[in-house]
């Protein structure tokens, strides 16, 4: 029988053989300063480029995409179909790594500059095939900062970014349309970013 003092004691030796790991091993290592870089560059980007006036929107949209990314990321993990090397933190998943900043802020500037369904899907599946066979699959993993533990763990990857996109964008689209079925002006606004082209667009 399993007793949970066992558990406790397994997971502390497992904790402390992964900080040892992190100071010793990652921490201001060259793919640990890559990793801080692209971060930086990532937020620079966004804070640069995003909409201010939509500021409390793009930030829920990113809420949702955030978490549905550590959800399926930390199952990934947990049944062996993946595994980070080199991280930001010890602190595991890496919530300092792709889980918020990354895959989120850029997933809010195409949500942000996507002005219909076809370009968000257009827009987002490139990035998806960029960030997993590119980023993913051959930069981290020639690094050894990440590893594909199973044939079908890409596909599987590929498949859950499409979803972490294109779920959060469905869910802010419903949700302003309900708003603007009762009466919101500001939700038909920014329902209209959506779902139409701009209003520029149309006039020329």
């Amino acid at each position: 029988m399993v007793t949970n003092e066992e558990i406790l004691q397994k997971s502390k030796e497992l904790n402390n053989l992964d900080l040892n790991k992190w100071l010793n091993q990652e921490l201001f290592s060259l793919q640990w300063f890559l990793i801080v870089i692209l971060v930086l560059v990532c937020y620079v980007l966004f804070f640069y480029f995003v909409d201010k006036q939509r500021l409390i929107e793009i930030l829920l949209f990113g809420s949702f995409v955030s978490v549905l990314f550590i959800v399926y990321h930390s199952i990934g993990d947990y049944f062996g179909y993946w595994a980070s090397y080199i991280t930001l933190s010890p602190v595991k998943p890496d919530f300092f790594g792709d889980v918020f900043t990354d895959v989120p802020l850029i997933t809010m500037l195409i949500y942000q500059f996507s002005s219909s369904w076809k370009k968000f899907l257009l827009i987002y599946m490139g990035f998806s095939v960029l960030l997993i066979f590119g980023y993913y699959n051959y930069v981290l993993v020639n690094i050894n900062a990440f590893a594909y533990l199973k044939p079908s763990a890409t596909t599987l990857d590929f498949i859950s970014m499409l979803l972490i996109g294109i779920v959060p964008r469905g869910i802010m689209v419903y949700l302003f349309k309900i708003e603007a079925r009762n009466g919101n002006r500001n939700a038909e606004h920014s329902l209209s970013n959506l779902i139409a082209e701009p209003i520029t667009n149309r006039e020329k």
